[in-house]
């Protein structure tokens, strides 16, 4: 760190702050950014930011059916059975944002079909959470 130091002349400190938001970027990446939560808060938890999400995207969060729940090695994989419905690019933005927000989480398997609204589209998925399993 030194040499790196001596050659491009960015302070230490401010070496180590970067690295320092780069493991918490890290962190949030593997962990989510939503608190560790029981099984069951997690299942309403991630429920309900997906309904606030759809609020901020005008999207229209017609059902989320939890289903069950799978231990895959060191993980907990939670699925959520998911219908929504609105303009494309909205539902791209609540997928992103979903994403974003409440990850690690995988889109397993979805649907797109036209709504009689030319406009609207129905967004059928599977969305799979993941955490780690508690000893």
């Amino acid at each position: 760190m030194l040499e790196t130091e001596m050659q491009n002349g960015i302070p230490l400190d401010n070496q180590i702050k970067l690295i320092q938001e780069d493991i918490t970027s890290l962190h949030q990446q593997l962990n989510g950014s939503g608190q560790k939560l029981p099984l069951n808060q997690t299942i309403a938890f991630v429920i309900g930011q997906m309904d606030k999400i759809a609020a901020n995207h005008n999207v229209k969060l017609t059902s989320v059916e939890p289903g069950e729940v799978e231990k895959i090695f060191l993980f907990q994989e939670i699925p959520f059975h998911v219908e929504v419905i609105g303009n494309y690019f909205n539902l791209f933005d609540w997928l992103n944002q979903v994403e974003s927000d409440l990850g690690p989480i995988v889109v397993k398997e979805f649907e797109l079909m036209p709504e009689p609204n030319l406009a609207s589209r129905r967004f059928i998925l599977t969305l799979v959470s993941y955490q780690f399993v508690e000893n």
